[in-house]
């Protein structure tokens, strides 16, 4: 049974959850309260004469045994006193599967302590601050042991799912970047402390932070506005490369003489967390041409090898973790992860922990198109003749296909572009490393099934991992890894998209499946 929560105030029962932060239920409002996800279903279990009547919109979305059994969307139900609420379960408190392993580079020697000028202990952390994730990673500098990993669901997803709606957040309200800002260091500091005890770690002897991410992320993470990557031309305030104190960036906790590192990024949306995932990958050293593909609300993807580097990014938006589908969720217990079809055609599936079926995340989703296709109920252009049932109660409707057609097309077009751009065909590519949480878990079969991957390029997929974090820690304990980071951003070139003629045409030439 969901766990009843008590709130009060004269506001939206939204904004209210959102003030008070209730971090244990893991809430999650992918559109930030604009009242368009439709994810933030909640049940008024006490309180019912402070509460207003559903309004046209609510009664028309929810149905009428939802509206008997008092079932509100949180961003529309506005309250004036106190009221008793249970959330959905999708919002219940089942923690999210993060992905923190990852391909490591093979070329790393730690060498770092010494600019301490010490022996003693000496430790460090890396963090790769996701969108949607947080993982962080402790290390003897020394050694270069890696003494333990602990993640989190970045507490700003209650702003939205995506990077434009925390800077949205940030331009509409006067403290908005102070509070995110707040909240996502918290969170990384929350989760050094944790590791330094269970190691035994004195949290003052953390010399030394590498805080890797998308180029928004690192922008909250700094306190740098980031208005003007929302908008063209979508130049960044910054794209770092540098060094701040722990007591300059407003972390306590650990030694404030700490240097906290931002390694540098590409561009507006290709950031410090690529250019890490290229030195874990080692794909800066790699005498093979590569595309290196990190696939989530953006789509980041590199195309080259040791001599040159070309990137772009894609807008993909957040179908793919759930956002926008109306059976959608995050990975968490009971969400369908996986879809198939037996000898007979029957459908199966997986779902996270063996759970009762609750609803679909990301890597489900392109399964779950993928057998719609191999059963022919989804025609080259995306049309369903009617909704598409997993179970009796969870279905893909056509709302969603045209979601993730949309998304799978931005993908492959920019991998197509990529290889426009550089006289390259996918005859030339010899690997491919899909890198992020989010490809860790996709079938790669799946993705070039529906197109989201040239179906050429299946047999040179390597499953990558988080391999932004693991090369935030090589940069932690290597210079020399450092020195590729800065090295392969100097050399590499960046191609916006959103101009692009080329782009625009593969985009809709990739619509079909």
């Amino acid at each position: 049974m969901a766990e009843k929560i008590n709130i009060s105030g004269n506001d939206t029962v939204y904004n209210l959850l959102k003030s008070e932060r209730f971090e244990r239920f893991n809430f999650d409002f992918p559109c930030g309260g604009k009242k368009t996800c439709k994810k933030c279903k909640v049940k008024i279990t006490d309180g019912l004469k402070f509460v207003s009547p559903p309004g046209e919109a609510e009664k028309r979305l929810l149905t009428e045994k939802e509206l008997e059994n008092n079932i509100r969307y949180a961003c529309m139900c506005e309250i004036a006193g106190g009221v008793t609420i249970e959330p959905a379960f999708e919002y219940s408190g089942a923690a999210m599967t993060i992905q923190t392993a990852g391909l490591a580079s093979k070329n790393i020697t730690p060498d770092k302590y010494k600019r301490f000028g010490r022996e003693a202990a000496v430790y460090g952390a890396a963090a790769d601050i996701g969108t949607t994730t947080v993982a962080v990673y402790l290390h003897d500098m020394i050694s270069g042991a890696c003494l333990g990993v602990a993640a989190g669901e970045n507490p700003q997803r209650i702003y939205g799912a995506d990077v434009i709606s925390r800077i949205n957040y940030t331009i509409e309200n006067e403290n908005g970047l102070s509070e995110l800002k707040n909240l996502i260091l918290s969170l990384v500091l929350k989760l050094i402390k944790n590791l330094c005890a269970e190691n035994n770690v004195d949290p003052n002897d953390v010399y030394s932070i590498v805080l890797t991410g998308n180029t928004v992320m690192q922008h909250i993470a700094i306190g740098y506005p980031p208005k003007t990557i929302a908008f063209a031309p979508f130049t960044p305030f910054s794209l770092f490369g540098f060094e701040v104190t722990a007591a300059e960036l407003g972390i306590t906790g650990v030694n404030p003489n700490a240097v906290v590192y931002f390694p540098p990024a590409f561009a507006s949306y290709v950031g410090g967390d690529i250019a890490t995932g290229i030195i874990a990958s080692d794909t800066d050293l790699s005498d093979k041409l590569r595309i290196y593909l990190d696939i989530g609300t953006n789509g980041e993807i590199g195309l080259g090898d040791k001599n040159s580097l070309v990137f772009c990014a894609t807008a993909a938006g957040p179908a793919f973790e759930g956002a926008h589908i109306k059976f959608g969720m995050a990975g968490v217990a009971g969400a369908i992860n996986r879809i198939y079809l037996n000898n007979n055609n029957e459908i199966l599936y997986e779902t996270i922990g063996g759970a009762e079926p609750r609803g679909i995340c990301g890597s489900g989703i392109i399964d779950a198109v993928a057998v719609m296709s191999e059963l022919g109920v989804l025609d080259e252009t995306g049309r369903i003749e009617e909704d598409f049932y997993i179970t009796p109660d969870i279905c893909i409707t056509q709302k969603d296909v045209r979601e993730i057609q949309l998304a799978k097309a931005s993908v492959c077009a920019g991998i197509i572009t990529l290889l426009h751009h550089t006289k390259k065909t996918l005859a030339d590519i010899e690997e491919l490393i899909l890198a992020g949480g989010f490809g860790a878990h996709i079938d790669p079969g799946s993705a070039c099934a529906i197109g989201l991957i040239p179906k050429e390029l299946e047999d040179k997929i390597t499953v990558a991992g988080n391999t932004a974090g693991m090369g935030a820690a090589s940069v932690l304990l290597d210079s020399a890894a450092a020195a590729r980071v800065d090295e392969t951003v100097k050399k590499a070139r960046y191609i916006e998209l959103s101009g692009d003629p080329f782009f625009m045409d593969e985009y809709i030439e990739q619509m079909t499946f």
